[in-house]
């Protein structure tokens, strides 16, 4: 089951040192830097976590990451804020089994996108970059040139051209089922050929004005 914890009349909400905790939900979380921290320095077999629409700092990821990177497979950081280059550095290179990121609307750098790029793990399955205006083709080249398990991709809302597409069509034809360019400067040709992948169930795109 999932749990939310709130900081509960001044007295923080702890769990046993040995937690064997498989899900938890801390989206939209109130509680504060410490109890956070504390919590997830209980968990020592997180499979599932979700920290949507926190501020967050690298100690929090560190706090996770660096006791549960070996079992988290699924994790949610959408709407996040304080993600630095550390804070990737700590997911990127401690959490090896991950399948589904979401890291939308998060505002990282140039330099945390690109370590993301050329680091994520290569099992990942499911990869959320949505609302980043920063991704690039290159960091989506690099990104399907490595990750080639991916199934699901959503790159609305960023810069990316037909260099992408044509990446993506090349390196994830086997895998890939749902994809979404939403605003993407991409052409309709071109997204007939990525509608055409032998797996493709959903395909998402708005065009951008005069374009």
């Amino acid at each position: 089951s999932n749990i939310c914890i709130l900081k509960w009349c001044g007295s923080p909400m702890r769990l046993n040192q040995y937690c064997e905790l498989k899900f938890l939900d801390l989206g939209y979380c109130k509680a504060d830097y410490q109890v956070v921290e504390e919590l997830l320095s209980s968990c020592h077999s997180l499979e599932n976590l979700s920290m949507k629409g926190l501020t967050l700092n690298s100690k929090i990821i560190e706090a996770f990451s660096l006791k549960n990177g070996k079992t988290i497979k699924v994790l949610d950081l959408s709407l996040c804020k304080g993600l630095d280059l550390e804070s990737i550095q700590l997911i990127v290179r401690n959490c090896l089994e991950l399948r589904e990121l979401n890291l939308e609307e998060t505002n990282l750098t140039d330099e945390s996108i690109s370590l993301l790029s050329n680091e994520l793990t290569t099992k990942i399955e499911k990869l959320s970059l949505q609302w980043l205006k920063i991704v690039k083709d290159e960091h989506v080249v690099a990104i399907v040139n490595r990750c080639k398990n991916l199934k699901t991709l959503d790159l609305a809302f960023n810069t990316i051209t037909n260099l992408s597409l044509n990446s993506i069509i090349e390196n994830l034809r086997p895998t890939l089922e749902e994809i979404d360019v939403n605003f993407a400067k991409v052409t309709f040709e071109k997204l007939l050929e990525l509608g055409s992948m032998e797996k493709i169930r959903i395909l998402n795109f708005r065009k951008l004005n005069n374009y």
